[in-house]
């Protein structure tokens, strides 16, 4: 029984996240958690992992669900989508093995309800940092949806707004247990500080916007199958391409990830740059072959030159495949050869006038790698994508809004343009002021405004280090508590 209790908290808390949003949810699921960590105390250890597998299952189980989608694309390899289960069951496994040492180490070192959001927390920057692959997980998407979240986001950081908002959550919990006024007072005079703090700032910010420059933006959304072109849909592709550019007199054309149809060998694009106009440039993501190694890349052309960035973060089993030689049926998902990571500077300028900090795929998720001392200065952020590899429900959804906390994070403007959607220009507020729908093949031109935002990324770490005081306090106070 307790276990179908365990696996309905997990299931709850799936639902606050994107795409569904359920927010208030999470102040019925995160102070039962809270409760179910009482009874636990009184329960062998062995149900601390228990607790722990059973609720990832819950919660993970749906959440990465999406990873199925690209086994089932091809007939090859539709026999082997237990792979993604099995996934599934190792990240849980993890999930339930840090919960399980966390319960016992801090258990009487830490009231239940700071005891929860350090758990949660722990478990996603372990997931992040030292899984490959899988900094997916992050509990800020929880409000990505709403406009004080993502201020916090801003100023704070994705882990200490993640953990911040669990507290909040958790804190029906701490009234529940916690019927001295004074107590009761002190966490809701926390919460209202850091609410009107980051409010204020938030409007005085705004307030304070100075226009910087524009561009006249066209993003192309093309919609294109994953499944191998011919000729002459190649040749079709090609055209559309050239079509988008001579139809518009946008300063930059925007497609997604490898929509440049043909692999590029040479950066000779005459042609292309034969119908851009003085003052247009184009960037669209492509195959590029150097030598015997390829690249996934995005391409910059205007009049004057081509520059190229190369991926430098790759999907395992998607851009490369560990021990290729024992798994070959993985080759009709990654390719017949591994791709190379590049080597270039994240950072791009056109025209020598705007500079941006170009983002290709899902390396959107690592944001401690995208930011530094050589672009935090950048003008905005451009990031192309192919999400087709992710179904039709939760995948392009998450990635989505992971990709528009980046936008706030960073305190930059980005450009987002999906092979299938979801395409978006979004503000340095994380605001969405114009997108296009998923697997439709749209065009949108808009006026792309920004400023020289200065990133607050810098000082995140400052808040991260009072998190950190404040639980080693809290685990002071418990102990000499506990020693009484």
């Amino acid at each position: 029984m307790n276990t179908i209790k365990y696996l309905i908290l997990g299931i709850g808390t799936f639902l606050t996240f994107p795409p569904f949003f359920i927010t208030p949810l999470a102040f019925i699921i995160f102070p039962l958690i809270c409760l179910e960590f009482d009874k636990l105390e009184k329960l062998s250890k062995k149900n601390y992992f228990i607790f722990g597998f059973t609720f990832a299952l819950g919660f993970l189980g749906l959440y990465f669900l999406w990873m199925i989608n690209p086994f089932l694309v091809f007939e090859e390899t539709k026999n082997y989508s237990f792979l993604s289960i099995i996934l599934i069951l190792i990240i849980s496994l993890i999930f339930a093995s840090i919960f399980y040492l966390c319960k016992i180490i801090f258990n009487t070192l830490i009231p239940n309800y700071f005891l929860v959001p350090l758990i949660f927390i722990i478990i996603e920057i372990f997931i992040s940092r030292f899984i490959y692959g899988f900094p997916w997980l992050t509990f800020s998407l929880i409000i990505s949806n709403l406009e004080f979240g993502l201020s916090l986001i801003k100023f704070t950081g994705t882990i200490f707004t993640g953990t911040f908002i669990l507290l909040l959550f958790c804190t029906p919990y701490y009234i529940i247990k916690n019927s001295k006024i004074q107590k009761i007072i002190f966490i809701f005079s926390f919460f209202f500080i850091i609410f009107i703090s980051i409010t204020l700032t938030q409007n005085y910010f705004n307030k304070n916007k100075i226009e910087y420059d524009s561009l006249k933006v066209k993003i192309v959304q093309m919609n294109n199958s994953i499944y191998t072109y011919e000729n002459l849909t190649l040749s079709k592709t090609y055209n559309q391409i050239l079509d988008s550019i001579k139809n518009t007199k946008a300063d930059l054309i925007i497609f997604g990830e490898n929509n440049y149809p043909y692999l590029i060998e040479s950066l000779n694009f005459s042609k292309i740059q034969s119908i851009l106009n003085e003052n247009q440039t184009i960037i669209f993501g492509g195959t590029r072959k150097d030598s015997k190694q390829f690249y996934n890349s995005l391409l910059l052309i205007n009049k004057k030159e081509v520059k190229k960035f190369d991926k430098k973060i790759l999907v395992p089993f998607g851009e490369f495949v560990p021990l290729r030689k024992y798994i070959q049926f993985m080759n009709k998902i990654a390719g017949p050869n591994d791709f190379t990571s590049g080597s270039d500077k994240r950072i791009i300028s056109i025209n020598n006038q705007y500079n941006f900090i170009p983002i290709i795929c899902y390396e959107m998720i690592f944001y401690w790698k995208l930011i530094n001392k050589i672009n935090y200065d950048s003008d905005f952020i451009i990031n192309i994508t192919n999400d087709i590899w992710f179904g039709n429900y939760i995948g392009p959804y998450q990635h989505f809004y992971l990709t528009k906390i980046r936008a706030s994070e960073f305190n930059k403007p980005l450009i987002r343009v999906s092979n299938n959607g979801i395409s978006a220009i979004i503000d340095n507020n994380a605001q969405i002021l114009k997108n296009t729908e998923l697997n439709k093949y749209s065009e949108l031109e808009y006026k792309f405004k920004f400023n020289k935002n200065k990133t607050y990324y810098f000082i995140h770490k400052y808040f991260l280090l009072t998190l950190l005081l404040i639980f080693i306090a809290v685990i002071i106070f418990q102990y000499k508590q506990y020693k009484k």
